[in-house]
């Protein structure tokens, strides 16, 4: 595979107070993903990545670049209140930013990869989460998202904010596990990604789902 190409990705994790207890291994997750990244060759020369957390306000942990140049994320911290709208908005100044950036050094970008990772129901005026979601959707480099949730997070809302892919955590694992799920599936998604891309630069991919997690709409992972 061409180092010319660039698989931009963005993990945008809450860490709303109700997250506090889950904030470790949030940030082992994060570590887990780069120590993968990094041991795939192909991985490691086409991936960009970028970190994103997100309360009652969202912020840019870690830029996007190219994963070969990130050992490590910043640690998270908990803060209060659980913000969609925000997230939403900081992916779309985001994505403006970085892909058009991207294409002038590389010469295939494929569409940013992003993960989102809930485990409540936004705080936020749900008229201003659609705005910002519709407009996310409407930018010319509209990512496609998958979405995860776990604990108080309704069906409804992680489906409202996926593109791509949505997934619950089972009721029947803990929330530890639950979130290990969510980056086994990062890491499947990349893999499998990888492995679909062919010579015209389409790809269908279809990702193992990880035991802790349900898929919100079995016809939407495609």
């Amino acid at each position: 595979m061409s180092a010319a190409i660039a698989i931009p990705i963005y993990i945008v994790c809450d860490v709303s107070a109700s997250m506090a207890t889950l904030i470790s291994e949030l940030n082992s997750g994060n570590q887990e993903i780069l120590d993968a990244i990094h041991q795939d060759p192909l991985l490691v020369e086409s991936i960009y990545v970028a970190l994103v957390s997100f309360a009652d306000e969202a912020r840019l942990e870690a830029p996007l670049q190219s994963a070969r140049d990130v050992s490590e994320f910043p640690v998270l911290t908990s803060r209060r209140g659980t913000s969609y709208g925000a997230a939403l908005r900081l992916l779309q100044e985001l994505v403006a930013r970085d892909i058009p950036n991207l294409k002038r050094s590389k010469s295939r970008v494929y569409r940013p990869l992003v993960f989102f990772f809930t485990d409540g129901e936004p705080l936020d005026d749900s008229h201003l989460v659609q705005k910002a979601l519709e407009k996310l959707r409407n930018s010319p480099y509209r990512p496609s998202i998958v979405a995860v949730g776990m604990g108080e997070v309704s069906p409804e809302s992680i489906e409202m904010i996926a593109s791509r892919s949505a997934f619950l955590i089972r009721s029947d694992v803990t929330p530890r596990e639950g979130v290990r799920g969510f980056y086994q599936l990062i890491t499947a998604t990349l893999n499998s990604f990888l492995d679909s891309i062919d010579s015209k630069g389409s790809s269908p991919f279809r990702a193992a789902v990880p035991a802790s997690l349900t898929p919100v709409d079995l016809d939407s992972w495609l």
